[in-house]
């Protein structure tokens, strides 16, 4: 050996960015696909925002319903000790929703992908309800999220409350 590092480790010099690639495996190794996957997801984002309440609208729409499916099925398969209060069965709940956000940031991409995808339907439901309702366009956007997140928020206490008391 010449002492030189083989070519596939990095040396000091490589700042680990992939120069542009898809962080399918270059530069960066592992480092460098996350970055780049993160990457993916800001500028999806930033083309979810671009499309304005329409594509905000969308994108929340698919975040409920991930959180929806993934705390619901987190906490039916989450056991609780026995004898545990409604009071720390939030507690409990407080935890398996941060475990839920954590498994988020990998779907993150696929759900503004979506989102810019069905925004142009979005946009067309809530002048629809501009139409239907005479409310401002605006106002579609507030009463859509305030639902989601609503429901969402009645459906978790509601699994939390029933899964606490089924053992009194």
């Amino acid at each position: 050996m010449d002492g030189s590092a083989p070519s596939n480790v990095p040396t000091p010099s490589d700042d680990g960015d992939d120069d542009g690639d898809d962080g399918g495996g270059g530069g960066g190794g592992v480092a460098g696909w996350i970055r780049a996957y993160f990457a993916r997801g800001a500028a999806a984002a930033e083309k979810v925002k671009a499309l304005g309440l329409a594509g905000v609208t969308a994108y929340g729409i698919f975040n409920t319903l991930y959180y929806t499916l993934a705390f619901t099925t987190a906490w039916t398969l989450r056991t609780l000790p026995p004898e545990t209060t409604v009071a720390t069965a939030f507690k409990i709940a407080a935890e398996t929703i941060s475990l839920v956000w954590a498994g988020s940031q990998v779907t993150k991409l696929a759900r503004a992908g979506l989102a810019l995808a069905s925004a142009p339907r979005c946009d067309a439901l809530m002048r629809w309800m501009v139409a239907k309702t005479g409310m401002r366009y605006e106002a579609t956007f507030t009463v859509i999220t305030l639902g989601c997140f609503l429901g969402s928020a009645g459906l978790f206490a509601l699994l939390i409350v029933a899964k606490a008391t089924a053992g009194l």
